[in-house]
Formats: C-alpha cells, structure tokens, sequence
C-alpha cells in the first residue's frame, strides 16, 4: 500500500515536473525573443541615433553656410544701401536748394516726399532775366531708375533753359523731349522700353505778370480770388484765345484746371509739338504743379485712392493760409489719409505707393 502510495506521488511530481519544464520553456522562449526584440530595437536605436548625429552635422553644416549668407547678403545689402544714400546726396545736390528757392521763387512751397530714399519725381526751378522758371516732373519709375532719370531730367532742363536759352514753355517741353529720345536711343520699336516723364512747366515774367506753361500729361492748376460766379479765366494757346470756367470754387476763390497735352516727355504714338499757353496773371494768384502721386495714394477707412477732387479742394481751402502752412496742410491730410489700417495686408498704415511732389507759387505783385 505504501509503495503503491509512493509511486502515484512519484508520477504526480513527474507530471508537475514536466509541467514545470514546460512552463520554464515558453518562458525562456518569450525571454530570448523579448531579448531580441530589444536587440533589434536597440539597433534601430543605434542607427537613428548615427543618422541624428549626422543629420546634426549636417545641420550645423547648414547653419554656418546660411550664417556665411547671411552674413554676405548683409554686406551686400549694406554696400546698396550706401550707394543708395550717396546717390540720395547727389540728388538733393541737384534739386534746388531751399536758400536758393526762396531768393528765385517768393512765396511758394515744395512738397516732396519719395517713396523710397531717392525719388523719380522731382523739382526745378531757375531764372532767366525777369522770368522765374518752374517744373514739377514725374519720371518713369520711382526708387533708384526713377533717380537715375529725374538726375538726365534735370540735367537736360539746365542744358535747354539756361544754356540755349530756351523760356518759351512749350518749347522747352519739346527740348526735353528730343533729349530724352536721343540720350535714350528710343526708336519707339515694340518691346523698347518706355521711360520718360510726365510734366508741368511754367515761366512766369514777374514784372508783367505773365505765365507760359505746358504740359506733358500734368495739368496745371490756378486759384484767383472770386469776383462772381460767371468768372472766366481767359489766356491764349499757341496764341489763339481761350478761356475756362471754373473748375471748382468756394465763396472766395476759383480754381481752374489747364489740361496737359496728352503724351509724355519721350517717344510716343503722338508726337505733336507741345502746345504753349500764356495766361496773363493777377495779384494773389496761386499756382500748383505736381506729380500723381498724392491723388493716387491709397488710404482711408475704405483703403480707397484720395483722388483729385479731394486734393482740388484742399488747395482750394487752404488760400487763406501762406503758402508754408498750405505745405503743412497737404503733408498732415496725406499722412493721416495713410494712418488707417489696410484691409489686405493688416498693416496698421497704408504704405506710400509712389513719389509725392506738389509746387505752389502765389503771385504777390
């Protein structure tokens, strides 16, 4: 009984054994393949870990070539950016100085704002005898090209007027523009680059009190003081007489619009002689050239365009005031009309689109 007793505990832990032995060996399976696992983890680990490293150096590789770019675009930047303002010196050399304006001109003002450092508008003004010659021109362009052709602008007014002699207002227009056509070699050929100038230039005769002016695609306007509403101002063109209603008034004064002639100071479809008006002047009669870049300047809570009339009709208001505050006057409307948020970029103004240049002179004799 004993043995038999024995013997089914024997075979009970053989059983448990094998059992055991089996259990030991799934385990020790799951082990090893958990092991390897890992190992295989462990090397894709490994690798990525060389790939990061590389891809690191790369990086830094990267970095210090964009840095050596950087660092060159800078200098390069920096190197335009001085020409630019050396270029900005020469241009202001140029143009008229404020000592010199005030002896020439009298009363008037200068409005001029660039877009950029330099500008493709710009001012002229000289004397020949008793006339007082003045222009406001907006050449092709603004920035650096456009400097480069106010600069051949300028140049080729002082060459017309004061070395050949030439006052007459249309005349001088014509001038300009064979200078323009030749130093340009324009054939007018499709494809042929289109630069040039549009242009308001008068000579006024300060003893008689008599204006020549012409222009190339830019009016001319003229603010006399209002006797009654059928005022007319009479004047000649190409010596044939013509007279105008006025433009726009207030309870004093009149403004009349001269319209330009219709081409450019440059090769065109249209290439008459440019016509000459003479308008005989009174005391108190205010003069504006100017450019389009302040009516084309967008702005306002609609981010609209300020347009002409508006700009009529601050001239217009402004004759009680000297000329110095008139400038003061258009310089605040137009930075105000830019200081409202742009509905597309978000900017909190309006950015300058283009060269701004407005020129008033008031007949004080």
């Amino acid at each position: 009984m004993i043995i038999v007793i024995v013997k089914l505990y024997t075979r009970k832990l053989e059983r448990e054994k094998i059992r055991l032995e089996g259990i030991v060996k799934e385990r020790t399976a799951e082990v090893v393949k958990q092991k390897e696992d890992i190992e295989k983890k462990n090397d894709i680990l490994e690798t990525q870990k060389e790939e990061i490293e590389l891809k690191n150096v790369e990086l830094e590789k990267q970095k210090e070539e964009i840095t050596v770019q950087r660092d060159h675009i800078a200098e390069i930047n920096q190197e335009m950016t001085d020409s630019i303002h050396y270029a900005e010196r020469i241009q202001k050399a140029i143009l008229p100085h404020n000592e010199h304006a005030n002896e020439i001109l009298g009363d008037h003002f200068i409005l001029f704002k660039p877009k950029d450092i330099v500008s493709g508008d710009f001012y002229w003004a000289g004397k020949i005898g008793d006339q007082v010659l003045l222009t406001a021109a907006d050449c092709t362009g603004h920035g650096v090209p456009g400097a480069f052709m106010s600069m051949l602008g300028v140049a080729f007014l002082n060459e017309v007027v004061k070395d050949k002699n030439v006052t007459e207002a249309g005349q001088v227009l014509d001038n300009l523009r064979q200078h323009i056509i030749r130093s340009l070699q324009q054939t007018g050929k499709e494809g042929e680059q289109k630069d040039g100038m549009d242009m308001s230039f008068c000579a006024i005769d300060m003893k008689k009190n008599i204006a020549q002016w012409a222009g190339a695609n830019n009016p001319l306007y003229i603010i006399r003081r209002k006797v009654s509403d059928e005022d007319k101002l009479v004047y000649t063109i190409d010596g044939k007489e013509a007279e105008q209603t006025p433009d726009l008034s207030t309870e004093t004064h009149h403004l009349f619009e001269l319209k330009p002639d219709k081409m450019p100071i440059a090769i065109y479809l249209k290439m008459d002689n440019f016509r000459n008006h003479v308008i005989e002047l009174q005391k108190d009669d205010a003069l504006y050239m100017f450019s389009d870049g302040y009516a084309d300047q967008f702005g306002g809570p609609k981010g609209k365009k300020f347009k002409y009339k508006p700009f009529k009709r601050l001239i217009l208001e402004g004759q009680v005031k000297s000329m110095p505050e008139q400038m003061d006057d258009l310089d605040s409307a137009i930075e105000k009309w830019k200081a409202f948020e742009d509905p597309i970029t978000g900017n909190p103004t309006f950015e300058q689109i283009d060269d701004i240049v407005v020129v008033g002179i008031r007949i004080t004799k």
